[in-house]
């Protein structure tokens, strides 16, 4: 009897340890799944002189990331891959900007069926005017 009770208390250490393992297990595979990555555009600003105007850049993008992955870059406004990396942490390109409007960029992870998966990282150039467009009106009554 007592070797009974002592090999019910080894089985359930054995199936505490495997259930503790698998869990751990998991947490480290979840952990490695989340791409940490960051997204640099320089500039960061478009400047243009009146509000409404098309805004003209030459932006530098800049990014990194903790797992080796096939990125892509991507722009609110296209559907289509600006520019894309195979197998990199890293990556540079330079490309040319055009808008009357603030942008949004996305780095995204791809599969190997070139299908965008997860937003790794994100950053805008934001659009801005020297002349706003609103009309100050002056006071249209006098008195002589």
């Amino acid at each position: 009897m007592f070797e009974n009770a002592l090999s019910n208390k080894s089985q359930l250490v054995k199936t505490i340890l495997t259930l503790f393992l698998t869990l751990v297990v998991v947490l480290v595979q979840n952990a490695r799944a989340e791409t940490n990555a960051q997204l640099d555009l320089s500039p960061e600003r478009c400047i243009a002189l009146n509000e409404g105007q098309t805004c003209y850049q030459t932006v530098t993008v800049t990014w990194q990331a903790d797992n080796t992955g096939d990125y892509c870059l991507m722009s609110e406004k296209m559907t289509l891959a600006l520019v894309c990396w195979e197998n990199s942490t890293q990556g540079k390109a330079k490309m040319e900007f055009a808008s009357n409007e603030t942008v949004t960029f996305r780095l995204r992870l791809t599969d190997a069926e070139n299908i965008e998966t997860d937003v790794a990282a994100e950053a805008q150039v934001i659009v801005t005017w020297v002349y706003s467009d609103t009309k100050r009106r002056r006071n249209s009554w006098r008195l002589f």
